[in-house]
């Protein structure tokens, strides 16, 4: 993995998370599903403000998750689960404004990749995002 594997991300943020699945030509996942822990998220969910957005190429299928005005009860764990495939794990932590802690700088606080490797021909990477318009201010 390559990246902090915990992210922190400010109460109200926009959380946008993508997945991408390089795969031999044909051998596309038939879906990609995406976790908040152990619930699945979809555009059902009782949450709402989720916006699932998956495009199947001929050697990658990149599936995207973002979840609007994120709070407390976002906090936790998200992974994306190609089918048969591992799934690939990211920690978010919201905050409010009162409880920050500290945030880590470095490389992919914009975006971040996390791969793990799921056989000898296929590589996921899920890149993680977080959109606000006074990001850690």
């Amino acid at each position: 993995m390559e990246g902090p594997s915990e992210r922190h991300i400010q109460q109200g943020s926009v959380l946008a998370i993508t997945c991408v699945v390089r795969h031999p030509p044909r051998e596309a996942p038939d879906h990609i599903l995406w976790f908040h822990g152990t619930t699945n998220i979809d555009y059902d969910s009782t949450r709402g403000g989720v916006s699932i957005q998956t495009e199947k190429k001929s050697r990658m299928t990149v599936s995207k998750l973002m979840l609007s005005a994120v709070d407390s009860t976002d906090t936790g764990e998200y992974s994306c689960s190609p089918t048969d495939l591992q799934p690939a794990v990211v920690t978010v932590h919201v905050q409010d404004g009162q409880n920050q802690q500290p945030v880590k700088v470095g490389p992919g606080l914009s975006g971040a990749s996390f791969t793990a490797s799921v056989s000898s021909n296929v590589i996921l990477v899920v890149l993680l995002a977080f959109v606000r318009h006074h990001m850690f201010a």
